[in-house]
Order: C-alpha cells, then sequence, then structure tokens
C-alpha cells in the first residue's frame, strides 16, 4: 500500500512536470524567434541563446570579433550575423560549451538548448533539497522542478534561453566543494566565471569565508583562461581597435539596453537598480559601485568572522551555520550587482534553506524571521507583474486607462522595485541570521597544554587541556585530562571528571 502510495506521488509529481514544460513550452514555439527578423518585439522566444551562445561562437569560428558592437564596418559581427543584441562581457570559455550548439541550424540548436534547460531545472531541484539534508524522492525533485519552471525567474530563463542555470550549478558545486574538494571547487568557480556578475561576487566571498584553495584556483582558472581566449578572439580582429576601446563600448551599449538600464528596466533584482530609482537619476558608473561594494564588505566581514569563530570552536550548536553562509553569499551575488529576473534562480536554495529550517531548533534564530525570510524571497518568483507580456495584457484590457502607464520605466513605482526591495531585506535578515549563528556557535575552545604519556594504558595518550565556556557574567575556564584510544576503530576522545582543575 505504501509502495502504491509513493509510486502514485511520483506519477503526479513527474505529469506535473511535465504539464508545466508543456504549457510553457507551447508560450515559446508560439513566440519563437525569426530567423530573418532578429528584433521582432513579438518574437523574442530564444533570443538571448541566439545572441549570447550560437551566433557569437559562430563569429569566433569565423573569424569575426563577437566582442565589436560597432556598426560602421561592412565586416562587423553585428552586419554579417543576424543578432538582435550585442555580445556581452562574457569571459570566452561561453564559447566551449556553446561549440556543439553552434554547428547545427539554428532551430535545432534552440530546441536542444530548452530541452536541457528543463534538464538543468530538474538537477537545480534536487540540489535544493540536497542543501537541506534531505534524499528527495522522484516527486519531491519534479514538484519542486514544475514550481521553478512556473516562477517568474525559471520561466524567463527558458523563454529567453539563457545560460543562467549553468552558473547557478556552478556556483553551487563551488560552495559545495569548497572545504571537502578544493580543486574541483575552484573548476566550478572557474565555471561561475564565464558571467562575471556570478564569478566576480562568488570568488571574493569565498575568500571571505576563508575557502582559500577553492577561491585561488577558480579565480586563476577563470582569469586565465579568460585572457587566453581574449587574446585569441581579437589576435584575429582586424579592426585596428584597442581591446580596452573595443570593451568600453560594448558595456556602454549593454548599458543602453531597455532590459539593463536602471531608468527603463522592470526586471532587474539588484540593489544598485533600487537605489537609483529611489534617488531619481542616473549615477555615474563609479557611484553605482557603491551598493555593490558595501553589500560585498558587509557580508565578505560576517562570513569572515563566521569562519574564524566557526574554526576555534569545539563544538558547533548552530548546524546549520554552513548553510546559512551559503544562503547568505547567494542572496548577496544577486543583489549586489546587476541581476536580472531570470538571475533570480539563484534564490532557490537560499529559499529551500530557509523554507526547511523554519521552526527547527537550533537552525533559524525565531519562527517570525524564518517566515519573513521566505515571503520576501518568493516575491521574485511571482513578480509576473512587471512583465513584457502582463503590460501587453493589461493594454489589451484597458487601453485607455493604464496602457500608458505599464510602458518600460513608467510602471507603478512599487512593482518597478519590488524584486529589488525583497532581495536587500532578504539579504538583511540573513545577514543578522548568519551573525547571531556564528556568535552562538563555539560553545567553548579547547587549547592541548601538553601530553603526558607515562601513565597510560598502551595504546592510550593522554593530554592536558584547558576549555574555556563562554557565559554570563564571567568566562568558566577548566582543566581535563584528554584521553585518545588509538586502538579504536575512531579515534574516541573522554574527559576524566577529576582531572586537573585550577
Amino acid at each position: 500500500m505504501i509502495l502504491n502510495s509513493r509510486i502514485a506521488k511520483d506519477v503526479l509529481g513527474v505529469a506535473a512536470l511535465l504539464g508545466a514544460a508543456a504549457l510553457i513550452g507551447w508560450h515559446c514555439y508560439s513566440r519563437l524567434i525569426s530567423t530573418d527578423a532578429p528584433h521582432d518585439p513579438a518574437h523574442t522566444s530564444g533570443a538571448d541563446f541566439r545572441d549570447v551562445m550560437y551566433y557569437p561562437t559562430q563569429a569566433v569560428l569565423a573569424g569575426t570579433n563577437p566582442y565589436d558592437s560597432s556598426e560602421d564596418t561592412p565586416n562587423s559581427y553585428s552586419n554579417r550575423f543576424l543578432v538582435g543584441n550585442n555580445f556581452p562581457l562574457y569571459s570566452p570559455l561561453i564559447f566551449v560549451p556553446a561549440l556543439p550548439l553552434a554547428m547545427l541550424p539554428l532551430w535545432m540548436s534552440v530546441v536542444i538548448w530548452w530541452l536541457v534547460n528543463v534538464a538543468l531545472t530538474v538537477v537545480l531541484a534536487y540540489a535544493a533539497w540536497r542543501w537541506c539534508g534531505i534524499v528527495p524522492s522522484i516527486a519531491m525533485t519534479t514538484a519542486l522542478a514544475a514550481g521553478i519552471l512556473l516562477s517568474r525567474p525559471g520561466y524567463a530563463n527558458l523563454y529567453f534561453g539563457q545560460a543562467t542555470l549553468f552558473f547557478v550549478l556552478a556556483s553551487l558545486a563551488a560552495l559545495y566543494w569548497a572545504r571537502s574538494k578544493p580543486s574541483l571547487a575552484g573548476l566550478a568557480l572557474a565555471v561561475a566565471t564565464i558571467k562575471p556578475t556570478f564569478g566576480g561576487p562568488l570568488a571574493i566571498l569565498m575568500f571571505c569565508r576563508h575557502d582559500w584553495k577553492a577561491a585561488s584556483v577558480g579565480s586563476i582558472v577563470g582569469l586565465t583562461a579568460a585572457v587566453l581566449g581574449l587574446a585569441i578572439v581579437f589576435s584575429r580582429d582586424t579592426s585596428g581597435k584597442s581591446l580596452t576601446a573595443v570593451l568600453r563600448a560594448n558595456q556602454e551599449v549593454t548599458d543602453r539596453d531597455p532590459a539593463v538600464d536602471p531608468v527603463q528596466s522592470n526586471s532587474r533584482i539588484d540593489a544598485p537598480l533600487v537605489v537609483e530609482r529611489l534617488t531619481g537619476r542616473t549615477a555615474t558608473p563609479l557611484a553605482r559601485l557603491a551598493p555593490t561594494v558595501l553589500l560585498l564588505s558587509v557580508t565578505g566581514f560576517v562570513l569572515w568572522r563566521g569562519a574564524s569563530v566557526q574554526r576555534s570552536a569545539v563544538t558547533n550548536c548552530h548546524e546549520n551555520l554552513a548553510q546559512l553562509s551559503t544562503a547568505l553569499i547567494l542572496v548577496t551575488m544577486a543583489g549586489c550587482i546587476y541581476h536580472n529576473i531570470y538571475d533570480g534562480l539563484l534564490l532557490v536554495v537560499p529559499a529551500a534553506l530557509v523554507c526547511t529550517s523554519v521552526g527547527r531548533r537550533g537552525n533559524a534564530p525565531s519562527r517570525w524571521a524564518g517566515v519573513v525570510v521566505c515571503a520576501v524571497l518568493i516575491v521574485p518568483a511571482v513578480s509576473y507583474f512587471s512583465s513584457q507580456q502582463f503590460g501587453q495584457l493589461i493594454a489589451r484590457i484597458f487601453p485607455s486607462v493604464i496602457a500608458s502607464a505599464w510602458t518600460p520605466g513608467h510602471t507603478p513605482v512599487m512593482i518597478q522595485l519590488a524584486n529589488g526591495c525583497a532581495v536587500i531585506a532578504a539579504w538583511l535578515f540573513l545577514l543578522a541570521t548568519t551573525w547571531r549563528a556564528a556568535n552562538l556557535a563555539p560553545l567553548g575552545t579547547l587549547r592541548l597544554e601538553q601530553t603526558l604519556n607515562p601513565h597510560a594504558e598502551r595504546n592510550e595518550s593522554l593530554a592536558l587541556a584547558t576549555a574555556e565556556f563562554p557565559t554570563t557574567p564571567h568566562r568558566d575556564t577548566s582543566q581535563f585530562l584528554i584521553s585518545q584510544l588509538t586502538a579504536a576503530p575512531l579515534p574516541a576522545l573522554t574527559a576524566d571528571p577529576k582531572g586537573v582543575r585550577p
């Protein structure tokens, strides 16, 4: 009976996943990009895959520099290839996974990448459960995957053909293996650096969390690959322009994109957008770095202190301190620098960690704080009100009343700022939670004074140790004889209750 119930749940979960994929697939197919009209606003499904992976890779194979966004020469990238937008400043490593797809016809590669994104969504769902310490069933994995697909970030990632899941999973792998397999974590971090808005903040925060080897390996490999890739691409560039001039012009074009420009974008989820919208004026490039530096600095300090305290603790009363630091890192990555709505997939694991920890003793500091974090992390998942499709629906229903107020840059301010404010709120709560967990983590510190062997039994060693337990208002310090039985299958530590005391 139990087996039949589990099979039924698995079948329902798989059906939910297939239903969600079919619904989004139908919508994507109806608005699929046109091969001969790249600027058609009614057909944008797969546009980001075309402009970020497919045509840039073909351009490199053809000896054209995809980073050059100029249109003044007939052999430039934008004139030779039917692209809708310029190629943003991704690392040249992006051409490696895109190479097999660039060898196929465009429509075929779009379909394959769409299916890959659905599969990666299932992987993300499974990883989210595993981060919570849960071994999920098929029903749990597929149900969560269906929910992710129907969320605004999941839908946008699948619709536009973004590579966000590729970078999110690489970031999760880097954080998961940072201590146990630092070399492998470093390679995952190098993959995340393909998109600098992912890899840059992640590397900085991993250094702050004392993940020295993983962060060093990832930074060195990612930077080396980027330099070598750029050297190869620009060595075949015949325009005569310098590398810095081309990259600067490229970034200027990207900044003017309606989806990127803070004045026009309704789909960004980061703090710089919130600050610029609230101040009501366009910030200089240097001023836009202020929120980024602030969030990274504060988070880095909390992670540094937490890592230092955790290293010196006898035992950790908050078993999820590492999970909290992971959630804080991912939310900081989402909020500290430009991220569009599809990058909200960074928030899946933090939301899962917080949701599963609500009410658990020793996990979330309080039930209400966990509920608040869960609530604000759900906001970007349901924020369809700021989407272009919702605006078009409003325009059809109320053409004379609301249509003009729902154009890009003129939507209600609450909708413009909802996603960014939600991410900032989640960051503040996680910051306080991680700080509190770090303060409560060390039940005591243990210092070995000297080793005593003369009276020890065979295969046993004794050591004089001092244990300090922070209490209020005084610090309790005691000395114990620590015995280690080396012949046991696993080292067993016992404290002599009649040990030497002060």
